[in-house]
């Protein structure tokens, strides 16, 4: 099964900084404005690892020559109030040698941890239970929902569910039945 020990979100600040509405030709000038804006999204992320799945994380931040300090001071700061280790990272540039501090800092967090997951959800919930459960915890909706079309459709999923054990966890818009 899936037992991992801690999460590993690797970031750039040139992607933070885009969800945080700066403009493609503009991400590798420094905008803080636009960084933390941006930041929402990866404190989401982290979050999720933490509260939701009950896994410590670390943040590596992948270094590109256009990240400033003033950037990277900012990403150490909001991860700090999150109890989140931060680690720059110069794998984009330097390869391997440039994640060793990461690696290291992996190492000692899986030695150090006796925290185990926790899925959103319970194996032995319905589809559509676990359907709200993701929307709901991971994503924060107040609620779903669906139209007879999609709700008969996943019914009769879960009717094939009682034959059949079905993957816990999937990232696509299909579940593949094979």
């Amino acid at each position: 099964g899936l037992n991992p020990s801690i999460t590993v979100l690797v970031a750039t600040i040139r992607a933070i900084k885009y969800h945080g509405g700066a403009e493609l030709s503009n991400l590798t000038k420094e905008d803080i404005s636009a960084l933390d804006k941006g930041l929402i999204n990866l404190e989401r992320h982290v979050e999720n690892m933490t509260k939701v799945f009950n896994l410590p994380c670390v943040v590596a931040i992948n270094k590109f020559t256009s990240d400033t300090p003033a950037e990277i001071q900012l990403i150490f700061e909001r991860m700090k109030k999150l109890n989140v280790k931060t680690v720059l990272s110069s794998h984009w540039g330097d390869g391997g040698k440039g994640a060793v501090d990461l690696a290291k800092t992996v190492v000692k967090l899986c030695e150090n941890s006796e925290q185990k997951m926790q899925y959103a959800y319970e194996d032995k919930d319905t589809l559509i239970e676990k359907i709200n459960k993701v929307a709901k915890k991971i994503y924060r909706a107040s609620e779903v929902t669906m139209d007879y079309k999609v709700k008969t459709q996943i019914q009769n999923l879960q009717k094939r569910r009682t034959k059949e054990k079905f993957p816990r966890n999937f990232h696509t818009n299909k579940l593949i039945l094979d």
